[in-house]
């Protein structure tokens, strides 16, 4: 059986809707560049590189795709191939098992940057019975720059579900911040 690694982030703090503009419009706030920033470089800083992101075309999610990637890179991290994909914004836990379902299969691990409840709703299936500290962190909400690491015992994206998939950790970008 292969293993593949899904890491599922929550866009950064968001700004309201800009003035004649829409929700697809938000940008991050200071606070919300910095998390992602900081995200970036906690990947590297664990030696993570996934091989894509999928991103929603969501402004807001962009950007933080662009700041996680700046703090990868800056911590020493590798570089990581961005998707923007479309049906990713606001979307509910099954669109984004199809976009998982969607990927080349040679591919070992991805990060999806998208939005809750959608993201929160994924996760909390994904790891369904599981008894440990981090599921229990799921709990509490899924907020902005949250991270939920997966190890998915799988050989095909399609195959990831409840019960091919094992939750690592839950990091809070609050957490990165705290000497």
């Amino acid at each position: 059986m292969g293993m593949k690694v899904l890491y599922i982030l929550r866009h950064g703090k968001s700004s309201s809707t800009p003035e004649g503009g829409t929700d697809h419009d938000r940008a991050l706030t200071h606070r919300g560049k910095r998390d992602a920033v900081a995200v970036g470089a906690e990947f590297a800083r664990r030696g993570w590189v996934p091989a894509r992101a999928l991103v929603s075309s969501a402004r807001r999610t962009r950007l933080t795709f662009e700041h996680f990637s700046r703090g990868l890179a800056e911590a020493g991290g590798g570089t990581v191939e961005e998707c923007v994909e479309p049906t990713l914004y606001l979307a509910p836990p099954a669109r984004i098992l199809d976009c998982l379902a969607a990927l080349d299969d040679d591919l070992p691990s991805v990060l999806i940057i998208g939005h809750n409840p959608g993201l929160h709703e994924l996760a909390c299936a994904l790891s369904a019975g599981e008894e440990s500290t981090a599921a229990a962190r799921l709990t509490g909400g899924f907020p902005t720059c949250a991270l939920a690491v997966f190890h998915c015992a799988a050989n095909d994206w399609a195959d990831i579900g409840p019960r091919t998939a094992n939750l690592e950790t839950v990091i809070l970008a609050r957490d990165l911040h705290q000497s």
